[in-house]
């Protein structure tokens, strides 16, 4: 899945070694793991834009549901970064990654920008379509960034540690970022949360012996994640029948840890996933093609459905939750719109994609895409140089 600087890009979540090539029949479960987690982000994004989560309280019949949902598809940052680090800890840094995905990037938002101005006559930031990564456009590609940057140092980190000071190392991470940081707000910090995962990735790369029982890993899955439920059904219907304030604002904060993408449960919940998708083996050519290829448009939905304009006219004017927050069709709906929204984006990157394989056929695209390969391989050598 690495490929050479071009106009289509690298979904840099993966960040595939030459051993993953050698194994890439193997390794399509991982593929559809990103497919999934990627799914999981649009879903997020349903029900958090939509305000569905805040409309509906314990008494409402679709909590349940809905709460459901949420601490399923809450793994979803814990699940990409995950990924990135179980496979770029052996990776070597490659600065053209970067640079496709900062070209996506700003591809896509420009085109949004041309699109609605052209479209829709409404004015746009024009700033934030040019330069979207240092203007906060997109919180977690900025910070994606930052964190592969950072990779060399944290790989030469991790080859020095042993297993048991790699261990300790989680584990005073995990009491930092997965239970003082959500349930206190203090140590928390996106980046500094994706580097807590990078590290919990990479040691599964190294250490962990992946069990070969079918449901062993589903199972502890499902069991944290009906814990999270409960313990949000118990904290949200103590803070109903409870008087005092006091008690009230800790059980708020208690919610609130439960409702940080990286508390413990959570990233609990999505390791035992990640290592679900390791002992799933997809042999079949045709559905490991369609996974390839849907695999490689994951980035570009994010990038297209989260477009702050995009966001808006999604959620407030296509698609209004509010009138369904009783109805029996609301989880349906959910799945049902982020499910349309993920295949309309696919869809979009994938004729970008073919329209740069006619491109390419130019001479001088060609040469243009040479000359930038050649120019970031100097790039990539001195900065490697500076590393080591």
């Amino acid at each position: 899945m690495v490929n050479d600087l071009t106009l289509e890009g690298i979904d840099t979540h993966t960040c595939y070694i030459s051993e993953v090539k050698k194994e890439k029949t193997r390794e399509i479960n991982m593929e559809l793991f990103r497919i999934l987690s990627m799914f999981f982000v649009v879903m997020t994004h349903c029900m958090m834009h939509s305000e569905v989560i805040a409309k509906l309280g314990i008494q409402d019949s679709n909590f349940v549901m809905v709460q459901i949902l949420k601490s399923i598809s809450w793994m979803c940052n814990t699940c990409f970064i995950l990924i990135t680090g179980y496979y770029m800890v052996n990776s070597k840094f490659k600065i053209k990654r970067i640079a496709a995905l900062w070209g996506k990037t700003i591809l896509y938002t420009v085109g949004i920008y041309i699109t609605i101005r052209v479209v829709l006559h409404t004015d746009h930031d024009m700033f934030k379509s040019i330069f979207p990564i240092t203007h906060g456009q997109y919180w977690f590609i900025t910070n994606y960034i930052a964190l592969y940057f950072l990779s060399p140092i944290l790989n030469m980190l991790i080859k020095k540690l042993n297993q048991n000071q790699f261990k300790y190392l989680i584990t005073v991470m995990t009491v930092l970022y997965g239970l003082i940081g959500p349930a206190f707000g203090s140590f928390v910090g996106s980046l500094g949360n994706m580097i807590y995962i990078y590290f919990v990735g990479a040691y599964i790369r190294k250490y962990v012996e992946i069990k070969k029982e079918k449901q062993y890993y589903l199972l502890k899955c499902a069991l944290f994640i009906i814990v999270a439920i409960f313990l949000r059904m118990v904290f949200n219907g103590l803070s109903l029948a409870i008087q005092s304030e006091a008690i009230k604002g800790e059980l708020t904060r208690l919610l609130n840890s439960l409702n940080n993408f990286m508390n413990i449960i959570t990233v609990t919940s999505a390791v035992f996933l990640f290592l679900k998708f390791r002992t799933i083996e997809i042999k079949g050519k045709t559905i490991s093609k369609i996974i390839s290829a849907v695999s490689t448009s994951t980035m570009a939905v994010y990038i297209i459905h989260e477009h702050s304009t995009v966001r808006v006219l999604i959620w407030y004017i296509l698609v209004d939750f509010g009138k369904y927050a009783q109805s029996i069709y609301l989880a349906p709906r959910i799945i049902l719109i982020s499910a349309i929204i993920f295949i309309g984006c696919t869809l979009i990157d994938l004729i970008r994609i073919a329209i740069y394989s006619i491109l390419k056929k130019i001479p001088c695209v060609k040469c243009l895409v040479d000359k930038i390969n050649i120019y970031m391989d100097k790039v990539n050598k001195k900065v490697v140089k500076m590393i080591e």
